[in-house]
């Protein structure tokens, strides 16, 4: 029963930490691109452009960033744990020198 409730509460764990890292990494994205935008509009003296392109571009970096870490490296670490599962079942030390 205590292991029920340790593997529940490491699950609400995992879940919380996962959302709270596609939320600061939108909000860090978002953050520099308006600086960036801001600084640019600043030194060129071009009103909202630079402010608005980087914002968008800092929405983009967000999403493909989050894409990468919540999507993709989960399938690659549950592909890598399944290859290296069928290597050890077809290492059989009885089959050496067998043709």
């Amino acid at each position: 029963m205590a292991d029920n409730k340790k593997k529940q509460s490491s699950g609400v764990v995992s879940a919380v930490s996962a959302i709270t890292h596609m939320g600061v990494t939108i909000a860090a994205c978002v953050f520099v691109g308006v600086f960036i935008g801001r600084f640019l509009d600043r030194l060129l003296e071009t009103s909202p452009g630079f402010l608005i392109i980087f914002s968008l571009l800092g929405v983009v970096s967000a999403f493909i960033t989050i894409v990468k870490v919540h999507v993709i490296m989960p399938q690659n670490a549950e592909t890598k744990t399944n290859d290296t599962d069928a290597a050890q079942q077809t290492d059989d030390p009885g089959d050496e020198g067998e043709e």
